[in-house]
């Protein structure tokens, strides 16, 4: 019919491309070679160590690999296995044993052969403490080296303790010396005889050595100001000498003098309380020279 739209025909239903599997890539190396039943170990990662081109340049390197794999069947591990969780106790002691022998933990803590911190040659050494770190080392499986370590840090630890303590004296010193003048060796030994002779040796070795790290009051200006001070006015009443001791007999000085020599002799040089002892030693001989 005249004006009519002329119907189109609809469009052609569009098909899905079958999807094809992927093929594995041939080797084109000296694996292209293995064909058959042998195709399959072509994909092997574990064959891309060995690099050629064709069996003849792989081969020997191949079979030189199965022979020494070969070899290693039924060889027992030089290392120490660890037996893991379900190990009978059995089993985890004697590792355990094993492992302690391996890296040298002696059978008992006192077969430890230490070398001793050099701040225990000053005599102040806790050997029940020494005791209870070693029991403590060898029940953890320390090896003798690490115990050692440990010494060696301990002692580094307190030779910076008392090389700060040092430094801390030497800064009160030079403080005192600038605001004492020439006065300074008198106030101090004067302080120390106020000490010794009302606080007793306790008393002494408590405040006037300014090694001891645990006593900061020995290094503290405000305490040897005080300490000088009381001294002063100990003097000034007559209840102590400004020399230092009264009423000394021969006999009595003698013995002092020794006693105090063989602290002095039991001193290093270098010990800060050298100086003190060397001036009560004159002061006893002078008292009892005086009698």
């Amino acid at each position: 019919m005249a004006g009519e739209p002329t119907p189109t025909a609809p469009p052609a239903p569009v098909v899905p491309a079958e999807s094809t599997p992927s093929i594995p890539t041939t080797p084109t190396d000296w694996r292209s070679g293995l064909t058959g039943e042998f195709a399959g170990l072509a994909q092997e990662k574990s064959l891309d160590v060995f690099k050629g081109n064709s069996w003849n340049e792989v081969g020997p390197a191949l079979t030189k690999a199965f022979i020494e794999t070969k070899k290693l069947v039924g060889v027992k591990p030089n290392g120490l296995l660890d037996p893991g969780e379900k190990a009978t106790p059995e089993e985890k002691a004697t590792y355990q044993a094993e492992l302690r022998k391996r890296f040298g933990v002696p059978d008992k803590p006192t077969d430890y052969k230490i070398r001793r911190p050099e701040v225990a040659q000053d005599g102040d050494w806790d050997a029940a403490a020494e005791t209870t770190f070693l029991g403590l080392m060898h029940q953890h499986g320390a090896p003798p080296a690490v115990v050692q370590a440990a010494l060696d840090y301990y002692d580094a630890w307190e030779r910076n303790k008392i090389d700060r303590a040092m430094a801390e004296a030497k800064a009160v010193e030079a403080k005192l010396r600038s605001e004492y003048g020439p006065n300074y060796d008198a106030r101090l030994g004067r302080a120390n005889r106020a000490i010794t002779e009302f606080g007793g040796r306790d008393m002494e070795a408590a405040l006037t050595n300014p090694a001891d790290v645990l006593h900061k009051a020995s290094r503290h200006p405000a305490m040897i100001r005080m300490m000088a001070n009381v001294a002063d006015q100990l003097v000034e009443h007559g209840v102590m000498s400004g020399e230092g001791f009264q009423g000394v007999t021969p006999e009595e000085a003698r013995a002092q003098t020794n006693k105090l020599r063989e602290q002095l002799n039991a001193m290093p040089e270098s010990h800060p309380d050298r100086r003190r002892i060397v001036d009560e030693i004159a002061a006893v001989t002078r008292a009892a020279g005086r009698r």
